[in-house]
């Protein structure tokens, strides 16, 4: 019976793997005799029966492994190592790995070779895993760090969890978007495998898969890349909020060799369950970020976001100030929620006039505002202002109703250095010589 057919040998080979620990079986002269098959998931080697020990031990560590052996011999006059409950003090020495890596391994060597059942030195080894990141990534997640920084640690714990030929990277949902960071340690930011990442989030994998085909389509081609710098595998594992329903993360691993895949070390789950809180946490923050600098009804910035970004602006900067006309009749007549209703199509109207470059706010009741960044030329203003006004002299449908408003607009445009304060009551005054001058007006100044 093979040791595929061995029931016990399969469950040996599945805990060794799931702990990422091997086993070996040496003669007197280190002589390799036998290894568990794990050791090829650990260490990537498919055998190394018939090779000395002795080759795998990093020229510092041994010195301490001849100790070890030595001083354990010595001591060992009563057979007390064939005893069940014994064990010996382990030590930890660095391992070579097929890759050339140096992996460090917690080592415990049983001597057995008076032992006629045996006749050899059984050696267990599992790797020392680094916790550190996981460490690093709660100190983060605690002191409020962004949310990139977290998961570029996870990504990071992955690689070192995963093997030492593996490469990881995070997506995630942020709002509407996918984000993707890299472990930095090296990172292989290839734009493909990113859009791997990617199309994992947003199929909503909800279980880890190892994939060896690597044109399958969920790796959006990805696979050519990933097979030029000498991988042969992903891997992909969901990363599911915290109340267990919705997907929303993923990691993905390339790896030289599957099997090395499917070790996945404890403190990985304990890395994903951080990243989980990482993206939730970013959500919760930036939905705060949001309400706090936007308005509920329009959606546009809010009054105090507007200034801010209004003094941000490093270049000169035109403004429209912009107040409805006949506003106040629709409330009055019609009521709050027909208002409200027709401020939000104000305000679309305004979002669709203006483009993408420019922001536009709402101050406060009927008031608006919109900047063009990098324009101190007025006849730019002027002509934005004038299409604002035609666009909201438009009748406004409101469920059975049809109303109609207007606008007045003042312009200003200021050149860099500017106060915002100063270019926004500038625009103020034009805006009260619009509302004097009559409905549907355009008025401007100048900044001295």
């Amino acid at each position: 019976m093979s040791d595929m057919d061995d029931p016990a040998a399969r469950a040996l080979a599945s805990m060794c793997r799931a702990e990422g620990e091997f086993s070996l079986l040496l003669d007197e002269q280190f002589e390799i005799l036998w290894h568990t098959s794990s050791l090829t998931a650990v260490l990537g080697y498919e055998s190394i029966v018939g090779r000395n020990g002795m080759e795998f031990i990093h020229p510092d560590d041994l010195q301490l492994v001849v100790d070890l052996i030595a001083r354990f011999a010595v001591t060992d006059t009563d057979n007390e190592s064939t005893a069940p409950a014994f064990r010996p003090a382990p030590s930890d020495v660095r391992v070579l790995a097929e890759s050339g890596e140096w992996i460090p391994h917690t080592s415990i060597v049983f001597d057995h070779t008076n032992d006629p059942a045996i006749r050899g030195l059984l050696v267990n080894c599992r790797v020392v895993v680094d916790r550190s990141d996981i460490a690093l990534s709660i100190e983060l997640l605690g002191t409020g760090a962004p949310v990139e920084e977290v998961l570029s640690v996870i990504a990071r714990l992955a690689d070192r969890g995963l093997g030492g030929d593996s490469r990881c990277t995070v997506a995630w949902w942020h709002g509407d978007e996918i984000r993707v960071v890299w472990s930095p340690e090296p990172p292989v930011p290839h734009p493909l495998m990113a859009a791997a990442a990617c199309n994992a989030v947003r199929l909503g994998i909800r279980d880890a898969t190892i994939i060896v085909d690597l044109s399958d389509p969920v790796l959006m081609g990805a696979g050519t890349p990933a097979r030029d710098l000498g991988f042969s595998a992903a891997y992909l594992t969901p990363i599911v909020a915290p109340d267990g329903v919705e997907v929303i993360g993923c990691l993905l691993a390339w790896g030289h060799h599957a099997i090395e895949l499917t070790v996945y070390p404890r403190p990985l789950h304990v890395g994903l369950r951080i990243a989980a809180l990482a993206i939730m946490d970013g959500r919760t923050k930036s939905d705060l970020r949001w309400a706090a600098s936007h308005d509920p009804l329009t959606l546009l910035v809010n009054r105090a976001e507007f200034t801010r970004r209004l003094d941000a602006m490093d270049d000169s900067v035109t403004l429209l100030y912009i107040d409805l006309d006949d506003f106040k009749p629709v409330n009055d007549v019609y009521g709050h929620a027909v208002g409200d209703a027709v401020l939000v199509e104000v305000a679309t109207r305004i979002r669709d006039t203006i483009g993408p470059e420019s922001l536009a706010g709402r101050l406060g009741g009927d008031e608006f505002a919109v900047a063009i960044p990098g324009s101190g030329d007025i006849a730019v203003g002027l002509d934005l202002a004038h299409r604002l006004v035609d666009a909201l002299r438009r009748p406004i449908d409101v469920s059975d109703l049809t109303v109609g408003i207007g606008a007045s607009v003042g312009v200003a445009s200021g050149i860099q250095p500017l106060i915002p304060s100063v270019l926004i009551h500038r625009a103020d005054e034009a805006l009260l010589e619009a509302k004097h001058a009559g409905r549907n007006m355009v008025k401007s100044a100048a900044l001295d």
